[in-house]
């Protein structure tokens, strides 16, 4: 099982991030809401890139 995906950020690793709970997290990736996720292996990983936009969205501006 993939542990550190170069370029990604694990589930456990975003909800720290974000301080919500991985629980938090998975209610948001059902509404549709926060960066796109990806699984690969087992596991959920979010695009680092995909997670600073979401972070600050007026970097996309």
């Amino acid at each position: 099982m993939p542990r550190h995906v170069p370029g990604y950020v694990s589930e456990s690793k975003l909800a720290l991030m974000l301080g919500i709970t991985i629980w938090g997290l998975r209610a948001w990736r059902r509404r549709g809401y926060g960066p796109k996720a990806r699984k690969i292996g087992r596991e959920i990983f979010y695009a680092e890139t995909e997670v600073a936009a979401f972070l600050d969205p007026a970097a996309d501006a």
